[in-house]
């Protein structure tokens, strides 16, 4: 979203999202499903729910000339207050001891580990970063972005249109927040609680930040 002009502070609520509609569907729609029909349809819904929630600002930015660092971060606090309400209310696991968290995920959606200590999900995250750095820097919709960040009134002059790109960018950026939800739901925890993934967006945005928005130097900063 930077390389759009955009400052998207949202990860933690849309990262919110992606897990709690990840494990939404494998608790309430697929709880026996095998773990190759689980599995995708987890990751869709985490997606799903991301893009949702960061579409919401995207609209806002769009329709109202909301400023979207403002409704990012109002969202963040919508997101978990929502997660709250769910792990105290319609998910709660009766088995909890009245803790508030829903009940554990199907084992065959749990995703493997690397030696048994670190989740698969962590290639994913490494994937993504390279991804999103050939995408921005070697593609012709990556150029659109970055003249659109850079100078957004050229950009219309070349007639680009500004605003579909800068919700596609918020859209992509909610569901690759949310799949790293999705990640955490079935590579880590294996259950939606009340603290799940608190603070990660916000650290994410700082290495971010400190990686001057460089995907590849993201990884170091991340680390």
């Amino acid at each position: 979203t930077s390389k759009a002009g955009l400052v998207n502070v949202g990860g933690e609520g849309q990262f919110a999202m992606g897990a709690l509609a990840s494990t939404a569907v494998a608790i309430l729609l697929v709880p026996n499903a095998p773990g190759i029909v689980g599995i995708p349809l987890m990751v869709l819904a985490g997606i799903i729910g991301g893009m949702v929630w960061s579409g919401i600002a995207g609209v806002l930015k769009i329709k109202a000339n909301m400023n979207e660092t403002i409704t990012t971060v109002i969202l963040n606090y919508i997101a978990y207050q929502l997660v709250s309400y769910i792990v105290y209310g319609p998910l709660k696991d009766p088995d909890s001891f009245n803790w508030p968290q829903t009940a554990e995920i199907s084992q065959s959606f749990v995703l493997p580990s690397i030696g048994g200590i670190v989740s698969i999900g962590i290639i994913v995250a490494l994937v993504l970063s390279v991804a999103v750095w050939f995408v921005v820097k070697k593609t012709k919709w990556g150029y659109k972005l970055r003249v659109i960040g850079s100078n957004p009134v050229a950009a219309i002059h070349a007639g680009y249109n500004v605003c579909r790109t800068q919700l596609i960018a918020m859209l992509i950026s909610g569901g690759m927040a949310g799949l790293a939800g999705m990640l955490e739901i079935a590579g880590v925890e294996m259950r939606l609680r009340q603290t799940t993934g608190v603070n990660y967006g916000y650290l994410g945005f700082l290495a971010a930040w400190m990686a001057w928005n460089n995907p590849l130097a993201g990884i170091i900063t991340a680390f």
